[in-house]
């Protein structure tokens, strides 16, 4: 379990701080790592009481993954209801890439009010 400030810093280094009218209420964390992903997600409920069936997903994958199997994998790990699935976008590998196990995630959840109190605490307490 991450504590307060620590949730901070991996908002601070792997969330999204822009505050433009289309993502002013998007609170999102993108990555590939598994334990990372679910820290986060808990940190959002202790720390922010979010609840887990108002969070969303969505996934990046490379040509020849099982997209099924993916979402069945992240859904479970983070107790994410399958529901909440938005979309996969698919990038064709490269010849020298090996692709990540199960792709890259993002975790969403949208609330103005938090994003503006999560970055204020970000730079209060971080810089």
């Amino acid at each position: 379990m991450l504590t307060r400030k620590e949730g901070l810093v991996l908002y601070a280094c792997e969330g999204n701080k822009s505050v433009t009218k289309a993502s002013a209420d998007h609170i999102d964390v993108t990555n590939s790592n598994p334990l990372l992903m679910l820290l986060f997600v808990e940190w959002l409920e202790s720390y922010y009481d979010v609840n887990r069936t108002k969070v969303h997903y969505e996934l990046k994958l490379w040509k020849g993954m099982n997209e099924n199997a993916e979402k069945t994998y992240w859904s479970y790990l983070l107790g994410i209801p399958f529901t909440n699935y938005w979309g996969t976008t698919w990038v064709k590998p490269s010849v020298n890439f090996d692709p990540l196990k199960h792709g890259i995630c993002k975790v969403r959840y949208n609330n103005t009010r938090m994003k503006k109190q999560l970055l204020s605490e970000i730079e209060k307490e971080l810089f």
